[in-house]
């Protein structure tokens, strides 16, 4: 397909939700590693797993709408914390319709997890934090 000019490709942001192998166990691999290989850009959109935050009762759709973009925080942080990133370094992903405004935060936050609970949780990020290693994809 890369041949052909295919240069990114939809996957969903929560294959298990859909009833698909999640992301952690290696399932993807093959097509991560493949991707990696032909420079292939892995674009991972809101609503992809056909699941979104629900509404309350009585709650406005606008609830919803504002919620949107955890989703992709959700997505971003599962590929950071199961190795995905670690094991295909050069592998690209875009965040599709996700915003931004939750990125500064996001990328605090996992630092922190990090640093204070990698002894415990035996996350290794190398020499590196884990907002360098997001930054990279």
């Amino acid at each position: 397909v890369a041949r052909k000019g295919c240069h990114a490709v939809t996957f969903s942001e929560d294959p298990g939700a859909l009833g698909w192998p999640n992301i952690f166990q290696g399932h993807w691999d093959p097509f991560f590693a493949a991707c990696q290989d032909e420079g292939t850009v892995i674009c991972l959109h809101i609503g992809s797993s056909s699941t979104m935050l629900g509404l309350k009762d009585g709650a406005p759709f606008d609830v919803l709408i504002t919620m949107t973009p955890l989703n992709s925080m959700s997505a971003a942080t599962d590929l950071l914390w199961s190795n995905v990133l670690r094991k295909f370094p050069d592998l690209q992903f875009a965040l599709s319709e996700g915003s931004i405004g939750w990125l500064p935060y996001w990328l605090e936050r996992i630092d922190y997890v990090y640093q204070q609970h990698r002894f415990w949780t035996h996350q290794d990020f190398g020499d590196q934090l884990p907002s360098q290693v997001a930054r990279d994809h």
